[in-house]
């Protein structure tokens, strides 16, 4: 029985009950196919084949003795993972966090100066004569500044939205790493302030 006789035997009467049985069905049968494909080249250009001395009539059970090695994996097993391929992960520590936001913060107290330049814009870092202030003590607004990875819009929008006193407009000032800042106002408030501003233009 020649190689190619048996490869396409065995492709006939195999039958793969399990994906482990299948791996090892292929890597018989293309190594036995390794094997047929050097017989037949050797025999083309009228050579012996160097691996036996008469590829047809070889054993297959042997086959795999003389056939290049092949690694297969096993399904079931877990794969090992380059480790030195894998990018570490930068963990930002409680204080690196805090830090990130005071001066989140700071770069805020600058360009609220820039709009409200005749009031004393600053942090809000503590309550001054008992009353609650926002992360920005500025005028017409209640201020939520979220510095982060990504931080909860949602959260802090009700957060704000439920400590700010009558007369201030919640908003919600927000930057991801990386990123540009943009504000969340509910939307209520955000069409007061552009009718408040409609009625000034056609003034």
């Amino acid at each position: 029985m020649t190689h190619s006789e048996w490869v396409w035997g065995s492709l006939e009467t195999v039958k793969l009950r399990e994906p482990l049985t299948a791996l090892l069905y292929v890597k018989r049968l293309f190594q036995a196919a390794l094997v047929a494909l050097a017989a037949c080249t050797c025999a083309h250009d009228g050579e012996q084949d160097p691996t036996q001395p008469n590829a047809d009539n070889a054993d297959p059970k042997t086959t795999h003795l003389i056939a290049p090695e092949i690694t297969l994996q096993r399904l079931d097993q877990p794969q090992k993972r380059d480790r030195s391929m894998i990018r570490k992960k930068r963990r930002v520590s409680p204080a690196g966090a805090r830090q990130k936001g005071a001066n989140f913060e700071r770069e805020l107290v600058h360009k609220f100066r820039e709009v409200f330049p005749d009031y004393n814009v600053r942090r809000g870092l503590q309550s001054r004569g008992g009353d609650e202030v926002s992360d920005i003590d500025c005028p017409v607004f209640w201020v939520e500044a979220k510095r982060g990875k990504r931080p909860s819009i949602r959260r802090a929008l009700d957060q704000v939205t439920s400590d700010a006193p009558k007369g201030r407009i919640p908003i919600v000032v927000v930057k991801d790493d990386r990123k540009q800042p943009h504000v969340t106002i509910p939307l209520d408030d955000f069409l007061e302030i552009v009718g408040r501003w409609w009625e000034g233009e056609n003034q």
